[in-house]
Formats: structure tokens, C-alpha cells, sequence
């Protein structure tokens, strides 16, 4: 009995020892065919398919992603393509992905710009209020451009505070439902006051219009109805301020002629 046992005992040893001196060898194979495969021409990428992109150019995707034409797809690391292309201003996210025809799909979710605010430089701000790309504004002309905020530590990456971003995305959808009758060609700046709320320039003139800092679809409204009175008796010239942060009027400045008695 006793030698059966020790039989049981010797033969279970040697099979541990066996799949001990198994493991390395077999991890070696592994590694082995592993870095073959990441040296072997096949699985090639085949396609680059981009989707998403409106602001920037395929070519400026294909730089940052720096994949070669026939990479190994096993060498293709995903995130690590989504963070570099995260580092383009102009994206706001991105996703890259294999498909089975051996393409790597890359779905681009883009910043959309809003406004130009101006800050130490001019800057382009997204939905979110950030600051997110340098420009010139004469190429964004059919943007709003944002003033009062030079005296802020706004810069390049950083986010508008709440208030003044959530006062001027109720502006600038209250501007586009009048856009036909006043354009952002007629807009030359709009500041921010603080407390006080946004002023608009008008482009010809300089006619300051305080709006304040809320229910600017009524006010917008009362600003048409004065444009039209003061076109119609052609004294638009003559004014050189407009107030309508008012509940149910405005008031008027302006150089207007005094009336001639009889």
C-alpha cells in the first residue's frame, strides 16, 4: 500500500513539474507567433473610412492618425488614434474602430461654432462655451462676435462661465428666428455688460441697442416695429441709442430735428 502511494505521489509530482517546464515554453511559442504576426504583411489595413468631418479635411485626419498605407492591424492601437485626433481643436470627440473588411472606421463628432468671442485674441466658442480655435473674424462673418470678456482669464481650451453662455444661446436663437429682417451683416459686435446684460452695434452707425439679459424674442420684436416707424419718417440717422430692456417699451437717443412752429 505504502508503495502505491508513494507511486500516486511520485507520478503526480512529475506531471506538475512537467506543466512547469511546459508553461515557459509554451509562453515563448506564443510571444514567438505573436511578434510574427505583427511583422507579417497580412492583416493589412485596407481603407481608412472617415465620417463626421465638415471643418477639417480628410488629409488633416490621416496626418494626426499617422497609420501607413498596409500597417499590420494588429499594430493598430484604437484609442490611442482616438486621443490623437481628440487633440485636433475642431473635434469634440471621435471613435475608431475595426470593421470585417479589414478598414478602419473613424466617426468624427466635430465642434460647431456658435459665436467669435473675443478675449486676448479672437476665438471660436462652441455650444458648450468653449474656446476652442483661433481665428480672424473677417473668415466667420455670419457670426456673432462676442466682446467684453478681455479683462477675463478666458483663454484658448477654457469655458465661458454659465450666466453669459446660457444668456447668449437664448440671443442667438432669438436672432436667427428674425435673421431676415436683421442679419448678422447688421450686427457689428455684441457686449457683454455684466449685470446689464449684451449690447448690440449696429454695423451702419454704431447704434448701441441694450437687450439686457433675457426674454430677447419680445425685445427683438419691439426693435423691428422701431426700425420700421423710424424708417418710415427717415430718421434712422438720427439715432444714437436704442433701450429696449423693457417689459412693454423703449427708449430712444438721438439727433432728431426740432419741430417748427407755425
Amino acid at each position: 500500500m505504502r508503495k502505491r502511494k508513494w507511486k500516486r505521489f511520485a507520478g503526480t509530482v512529475l506531471v506538475f513539474a512537467f506543466l512547469i517546464m511546459l508553461i515557459p515554453l509554451l509562453s515563448a511559442a506564443f510571444a514567438h507567433c505573436y511578434h510574427a504576426l505583427l511583422k507579417a504583411s497580412w492583416p493589412q489595413v485596407e481603407e481608412i473610412k472617415i465620417s463626421g468631418i465638415k471643418h477639417i479635411t480628410r488629409q488633416e485626419v490621416l496626418n494626426v492618425m499617422g497609420v501607413p498605407r498596409g500597417a499590420n492591424l494588429l499594430t493598430v492601437r484604437t484609442r490611442q488614434l482616438a486621443e490623437r485626433l481628440e487633440s485636433i481643436p475642431w473635434v469634440r470627440s471621435a471613435v475608431v474602430s475595426f470593421d470585417l473588411s479589414r478598414r478602419i472606421v473613424v466617426d468624427i463628432d466635430e465642434r460647431e461654432p456658435i459665436a467669435i468671442i473675443h478675449v486676448a485674441d479672437f476665438f471660436l466658442i462652441d455650444v458648450q462655451g468653449k474656446l476652442f480655435q483661433k481665428v480672424h473674424p473677417a473668415r466667420y462673418q455670419d457670426l456673432l462676435l462676442i466682446t467684453g470678456f478681455s479683462n477675463t482669464e478666458l483663454m484658448d481650451g477654457s469655458y465661458l462661465q454659465a450666466e453669459p453662455l446660457q444668456s447668449l444661446q437664448s440671443l442667438l436663437t432669438a436672432l436667427q428666428k428674425v435673421q431676415d429682417r436683421l442679419p448678422s451683416s447688421r450686427i457689428s459686435e455684441c457686449h457683454w455688460r455684466g449685470a446689464e446684460g449684451f449690447t448690440l452695434y449696429t454695423t451702419h452707425g454704431g447704434i448701441p441697442i441694450h437687450l439686457g439679459r433675457d426674454e430677447f424674442e419680445g425685445k427683438l420684436a419691439r426693435l423691428d416695429r422701431i426700425f420700421g416707424v423710424l424708417m418710415e419718417h427717415q430718421c434712422l440717422n438720427s439715432v444714437t441709442r436704442i433701450d429696449v430692456d423693457y417689459s412693454d417699451r423703449a427708449y430712444i437717443e438721438g439727433r432728431f430735428p426740432t419741430p417748427k412752429g407755425i
